[in-house]
């Protein structure tokens, strides 16, 4: 590895000069070291991450040979306000 070095003189003066060093392999420290936490599986958790269901999953595997439109299905809840006036009834519009 080549080292520029610059310098500079009483006079004002700039010069560079290059300095070899060794070749050092610069040392990789592992980001998961120090951690108050785990983030490394073992097996049995692995096996059992492996199989869980998920959600969507159901809804590919099903037989979609027909065509369905979409459709929400809305339950109103008791904290739902519903009024019949206008919020925007000041505005001119």
């Amino acid at each position: 590895m080549v080292k520029v070095l610059k310098s500079r003189k009483k006079s004002g003066k700039v010069q560079y000069t290059t300095e070899e060093t060794e070749d050092a392999v610069p040392q990789q420290s592992d980001p998961m070291t120090n951690l108050s936490f785990n983030l490394s599986l073992t097996d049995d958790q692995r096996r059992a991450k492996g199989n869980v269901v998920l959600p969507y999953m159901n809804v590919q595997q099903q037989d979609h040979t027909y065509h369905s439109i979409g459709t929400i299905y809305y339950e109103p809840d008791a904290g739902d306000d519903f009024d019949d006036e206008d919020p925007d009834e000041d505005l001119d519009i």
